[in-house]
């Protein structure tokens, strides 16, 4: 039974019981029959070892990001690596040092704030004894206005792509009226007859052959349009503000 208790995390300690033994007096004996069981009790959270929720820091971002937007961006963000360069402040006035740890997150554009969100995903310690701390990390970034999330730059390719397609579609109309200019129509009580004007097959075919290949350009360049979305740009460099929502516990094992 002792053993199986050891084995739950549970402490056995033997009690020094006190027998009387005849003409000797009291002596002291080790009984493991009769004993206490007491339960390791939990470290206490302290901030040393915790670093609560609502702590902020400051940060680098050590690469850039072209951050998605459109429909699905949200669920399939890019990552971004941030490096911690200040002690992180907790409440009541007090702080922790774990600066110069990394920080990975996930970042997603949006077009009507221009900006983009990146949320934390995991904070990646050396200790002094070269033991490693990894923790999955809840939180934000803030920008250097203050406003969660970071102000960049919209890129989109879309007003090219969409260029090219109006061009494609200039060149497939111009063909086909060139077409039409190597036939006649001829109108009978029967209906009405389209005839190749003689000499004229070898142009038709071309003018024929370029109207096809300008349709199949401009339905090319109108599928990329469909498939391209802009992206909000953030570049290397940055200084930002690490936000913990939930607290981060650096002592036991996740």
């Amino acid at each position: 039974q002792a053993k199986q208790q050891a084995s739950e995390g549970i402490t056995v300690e033997p009690i020094d019981l006190i027998a009387v033994v005849k003409g000797s007096g009291e002596k002291k004996v080790n009984s493991p029959v009769k004993t206490t069981i007491r339960q390791k009790k939990k470290a206490k959270e302290n901030i040393e070892n915790t670093i609560p929720a609502g702590s902020f820091t400051s940060g680098i971002l050590l690469s850039g990001l072209d951050a998605p937007t459109g429909g699905k961006a949200s669920s399939s963000p890019h990552p971004v690596l941030i490096r911690l360069t200040d002690l992180t402040v907790l409440p009541n006035k007090f702080y922790s040092d774990i600066k110069s740890c990394f920080v990975i997150g996930e970042g997603y554009g949006d077009l009507s704030s221009e900006r983009a969100y990146i949320r934390l995903n995991t904070l990646s310690c050396v200790k002094e004894d070269t033991s490693i701390l990894e923790r999955k990390i809840e939180g934000y970034i803030s920008g250097e206005d203050g406003k969660i999330g970071l102000k960049g730059r919209v890129v989109s390719k879309q007003g090219a792509l969409l260029a090219r397609t109006l061009v494609a579609g200039f060149l497939e109309g111009a063909s086909k009226i060139l077409q039409q200019r190597g036939t006649y129509v001829s109108i009978s009580p029967l209906g009405s007859t389209e005839t190749v004007k003689p000499g004229e097959v070898t142009r038709l075919s071309m003018y024929s052959g370029a109207a096809e290949a300008a349709k199949k350009l401009s339905d090319f360049y109108m599928k990329l349009v469909n498939e391209t979305f802009p992206v909000v740009e953030i570049t290397a460099g940055r200084k930002v503000e690490i936000v913990f929502l939930k607290k981060v516990n650096l002592e036991e094992s996740p």
